[in-house]
């Protein structure tokens, strides 16, 4: 069973690809679809004569969407099947309806006017529970018996639809507003088409304008020169009019409607997210207290929380329709008891906590714990969190850190405290020397040995001790100073 769910399920190869990349994105998208946890059912729809079972040791989960879904109970329900296609290719609707009693295809072969418009194929099979997961959580309404289920996400909709809305807005004055509109002064007319912007080719036939490509103006290339005609001194102009320098220019536009409805779209995403507690994802606002942000993670961590409850609890229903199908010869014998079948289903812990602070947020929280003097324990908490965020889990950098910490005489004291703590015969020398040169004394055995970080730690606190001793014997022959140049 656990290698069936984990490498070998049908389509997915695994059960758990099949809940974060195909559940998840139902779950957030149509609420009420269902999830039939069947063998592969298609050749039955396509040739309900030929094929009287399935490969009933082979069960995956396969999403129906709501659009398909035509009628639901608790003993069965009926649900929209590819449609059949007769010898004249005329298309007739079929009804796959899952009961506990098996398989029921009803294919049209009649109009609706006729009293049989059905053909009924049965594919026989006893289920103990009908082979159907709901994929929402939210109850919405009870309508007509049946529980209508919303996203999760509904509460954020009315503000991104208008985030959609203000989009479609802010594309319309980006280019009325936000892009300057050029101007320039009336140019000479084009000296090949004298104004007309045609010309007469050889044959005497009347083409457009090579020069002026039928302006008529000459030429407005960023790359051709502009020629404006000036007004002479006469008798009936004695004071023409000189043109600007320069004779072009731009139009600047207000951007500030551009800036508003910007900001403003912004302000909607956030009031989506907070609409389901997620406003720590938000973009604003900037400035928060400590004690907001603490509360709005608490509201992450619980969305993100009953989110995974559920899951596991899909994941938990389609391991046991999976089971009974695979097993059905020991569910009918009774050999399957229910201790038998609780160990059999897979195991889920549903984790309390949520890492969804951003590198951000961990660096803010650093800066306020140096700033208020905490305790260095927390400090270095905090730095280690920082670096899993940054670098990653079990990586190079976190392993670095921790062996340091591991192996100093003297952790989280600052070389101030250290330099006291020496003078006032509060350590040996010895734990001086090694605490100052840790990092150098690492280093060091990593370039020898790039498999150092993987020596038990007895092995390498007595390699960076036996470094230390060394340096304290060339210290009190005087050959090199206590602490490394530059510290």
């Amino acid at each position: 069973m656990q290698f069936y769910v984990e490498n070998a399920l049908p389509k997915f190869g695994s059960l758990e690809s099949w809940a974060f990349n195909v559940f998840l994105k139902t779950y957030l998208q149509d609420a009420n679809a269902i999830v039939a946890v069947l063998p592969y059912y298609e050749d039955f729809v396509e040739n309900p004569a030929g094929v009287t079972t399935l490969d009933w040791s082979k069960p995956y989960p396969q999403t129906i969407f709501s659009e398909d879904l035509i009628f639901e109970e608790e003993s069965f329900v009926i649900v929209k099947a590819e449609d059949y296609e007769d010898m004249n290719r005329k298309k007739w609707d079929q009804f796959l309806c899952i009961t506990m009693e098996g398989l029921v295809l009803f294919r049209q072969v009649n109009e609706y006017t006729y009293d049989n418009p059905f053909q009924v194929f049965i594919l026989p099979y006893k289920f103990s529970y009908l082979p159907v997961v709901k994929v929402g959580s939210v109850i919405y309404e009870e309508e007509d018996g049946n529980l209508v289920f919303d996203s999760v996400l509904a509460p954020c909709l009315p503000a991104w639809n208008e985030v959609l809305f203000r989009t479609d807005d802010l594309n319309i004055l980006w280019a009325t507003h936000a892009l300057p509109q050029k101007w320039a002064l009336k140019m000479s007319p084009c000296k090949t088409c004298n104004g007309t912007g045609q010309r007469t080719n050889r044959k005497e036939e009347r083409v457009g304008c090579n020069d002026c490509q039928g302006s008529g103006r000459a030429s407005s290339s960023p790359f051709g020169l502009m020629e404006i005609n000036i007004d002479r001194v006469s008798a009936v102009n004695p004071n023409p009019i000189v043109p600007p320098v320069p004779p072009a220019g731009y139009i600047e536009r207000p951007t500030e409607t551009v800036r508003l409805f910007q900001e403003d779209i912004i302000q909607k995403e956030f009031q989506g997210f907070k609409a389901i507690g997620l406003e720590l994802l938000g973009q604003i606002p900037a400035a928060q207290s400590g004690i907001a942000k603490e509360y709005d993670r608490k509201e992450l961590n619980t969305f993100c929380y009953s989110v995974t409850v559920h899951l596991a609890q899909v994941y938990n229903k389609v391991c046991f329709h999976i089971l009974y199908q695979r097993y059905n010869s020991l569910f009918a014998s009774s050999l399957m008891d229910s201790d038998k079948v609780k160990a059999a289903l897979p195991q889920i812990t549903v984790p309390t906590d949520f890492d969804v602070m951003t590198t951000d947020m961990i660096g803010e929280m650093l800066t306020k714990a140096r700033q208020g003097n905490f305790d260095p324990l927390i400090i270095s908490g905090i730095e280690d969190d920082y670096v899993e965020k940054l670098y990653g889990e079990n990586s190079i950098q976190q392993i670095y850190l921790k062996i340091l910490k591991q192996l100093d005489p003297l952790p989280y004291k600052t070389t101030d405290e250290k330099t006291l703590l020496l003078n006032s015969q509060g350590c040996s020398l010895q734990d001086y020397v090694l605490s100052a040169n840790l990092p150098a004394f690492v280093m060091q055995l990593v370039d020898e040995n790039a498999m150092w970080y993987d020596l038990p730690i007895q092995v390498q606190r007595a390699q960076v001790e036996a470094m230390a001793a060394a340096k304290v014997s060339q210290i009190k022959s005087a050959v090199v100073p206590i602490m490394p140049q530059g510290m």
